[in-house]
């Protein structure tokens, strides 16, 4: 029993398999129909992001840009793993609904060049890498993976990132986010390893030191893991200044790297600043903090060009892996304290970050702050005393090459310094000019908590 289209005059694409005599059962479909379509309208897709032009005084005057790709979300595991397609698109998704994908002009992504990829990595690195493509799932280490389409993914992170570089170099955007994966700060110039491929923070500013002019640049890592591979890359360059804060615990959590000792080689001493935590639980707080007292004054003796930020987003509060209490506050307070250092010339590139509520959110109020907005005050006054301790550890080793610590006051260290010297390493006994190592087992009794 099928309803006359004639009877009806309606669209017979609509109505040819709807019972008759049930008027409601059509306007149901009609509506459910409509439902669904204005569902699928707000599903973001990569393929609809618009160049789209930003209002600051004038029409003209690009701000901010973002580089993603569709293709990486091809990277990926056969089963469970936390670096999954899910992040970017769990950031993309956060910033559609908020309104920000159309206040940013898209950057597209293209694959990068062996010639950009060996400023930094070996040609039987990339090789290696490349030869993923032929295989269906290649192990590079029992956390590392790829795929046949890693190889893609990962030249165009790489490419994205320097695509975003050269329009905020030469000023055709003040600033830029490449929403990009696999990761890169762990990538040695020589193997794969900590989920990344290649390095493309580091890849992004050799190229920009060598055909955009850039002389000086300072990459600042918040990710709540050391990045071995950057740092490994610079630490023997005086014109590339790397900063580090990351979780440490004494040297046992990955990549076991990154204690603040670790300053520099040769003419690139003082050019490596390790912010190390040794414990977990650090908050907006003691990050800011470590920002306000030791990233901007040295920035602002180095004056860079550009500022590099490998945000990596597993220190953020809910992260599996990270153990921190960042919020989505203290990652914008960040960034604006990066945004003045070098004229606001701020590139950001995705590292790490695995709870994907706490991932999007955090990236979303970075991409406000990227566009003019104000980030939240943070609150200083429940700073933990540890942290305080450990933060003017690193500048007692950092002052020795930098002068914007010369009339810094520190506080006199008391209590057991046996223990201090257990949570520090030995190496602090040549900042503390301590000449009778028998003092070091008096504790002072009002102090020896």
């Amino acid at each position: 029993d099928r309803v006359s289209t004639q009877s009806t005059g309606a669209n017979p694409m609509c109505e040819r398999f709807v019972p008759s005599n049930t008027r409601y059962q059509i306007l149901l479909q009609k509506e459910i129909h409509r439902k669904r379509k204005l569902t699928k309208d707000k599903r973001f897709h990569f393929k609809r992001l618009k160049h789209c032009s930003l209002s600051f005084g004038t029409s003209e005057a690009p701000r901010t840009g973002i580089a993603c790709d569709g293709r990486m979300t091809k990277h990926e595991y056969w089963g469970n793993h936390p670096e999954r397609p899910d992040r970017v698109r769990s950031i993309f998704e956060a910033l559609g609904h908020q309104g920000l994908i159309n206040r940013c002009y898209r950057v597209p992504c293209r694959p990068a060049t062996v010639e950009e990829l060996s400023t930094v990595h070996s040609l039987e690195h990339v090789s290696r890498v490349r030869r993923t493509s032929l295989k269906s799932f290649h192990y590079f280490d029992s956390d590392t993976y790829a795929n046949k389409w890693s190889c893609l993914a990962a030249h165009l992170a790489v490419g994205g990132l320097i695509e975003i570089t050269e329009r905020v170099v030469s000023k055709k955007l003040l600033n830029g986010f490449a929403i990009v994966r696999p990761p890169g700060h762990h990538a040695e110039p020589s193997y794969a390893c900590g989920f990344c491929l290649y390095n493309n923070v580091a890849v992004a500013v050799q190229v920009a030191r060598k055909t955009m002019g850039v002389n000086k640049a300072l990459i600042v890592d918040w990710d709540v893991h050391h990045g071995n591979g950057t740092q490994h890359v610079f630490e023997t360059d005086p014109n590339v200044l790397y900063f580090s804060i990351h979780r440490h615990d004494g040297g046992t959590f990955y990549p076991k790297l990154g204690a603040a000792e670790e300053i520099g080689v040769g003419k690139g001493k003082g050019f490596t600043v390790n912010m190390p935590w040794s414990f977990v639980a650090c908050g907006d707080a003691e990050y800011v903090s470590a920002f306000e007292r030791i990233l901007l004054p040295i920035a602002r003796e180095f004056k860079p060009d550009i500022v590099f930020i490998s945000s990596g987003f597993d220190c953020a509060k809910g992260d599996p892996i990270g153990g921190m209490e960042v919020t989505p506050s203290g990652f914008a307070k960040m960034t604006e304290l990066c945004l003045s250092i070098s004229d606001g010339r701020v590139v950001m590139a995705l590292e790490g970050g695995y709870d994907l509520l706490s991932l999007s959110a955090s990236a979303a109020f970075c991409v406000r702050v990227l566009l003019g907005e104000k980030a939240p005050e943070i609150r200083r006054d429940n700073l933990c005393p540890n942290a305080e301790s450990q933060i003017e550890h690193v500048i007692r080793i950092q002052r020795s090459y930098w002068t914007c610590f010369d009339g810094v006051e520190l506080k006199e260290i008391r209590g057991p310094l046996v223990s201090y010297l257990k949570e520090f390493g030995s190496h602090f006994l040549d900042y503390l000019n301590v000449t009778d190592e028998d003092n070091l087992e008096e504790v002072d009794e009002e102090n020896s908590t």
